[in-house]
């Protein structure tokens, strides 16, 4: 998603056992990234332009029990830092394939 700055919270994405790979990027609207621990499946996230976010924001994402690899760009290179700190995953992940949402890959 990209953009949608009516998007204020996301939803639990629990029924979307095959979402392993997310990207947000300039979502201002959401505050909250708890819903993405409802996510099974997913392994990749990317967070780009959300510097909205304060790494304590994200540092929820470190409790998730599948997520391997994690993209957060916040526009600030300690904030950045503080992120890794917070959620020590790469962030060099299979960025190239799209997320299967429903249906088949």
């Amino acid at each position: 998603m990209q953009a949608l700055k009516q998007v204020t919270a996301l939803p639990d994405l629990s029924r979307l056992t095959r979402l392993n790979t997310m990207h947000l990027e300039t979502m201002k609207g959401i505050t909250d990234l708890a819903p993405l621990l409802t996510a099974p499946a997913l392994r990749q996230l990317a967070l780009v332009d959300i510097g909205h976010l304060q790494p304590a924001d994200v540092a929820v994402l470190a409790g998730h029990p599948s997520l391997r690899f994690l993209n957060a760009g916040r526009n600030s290179e300690r904030k950045n830092r503080a992120v890794r700190e917070l959620v020590p995953l790469p962030a060099d992940g299979d960025w190239s394939r799209p997320a299967v949402v429903n249906g088949d890959d």
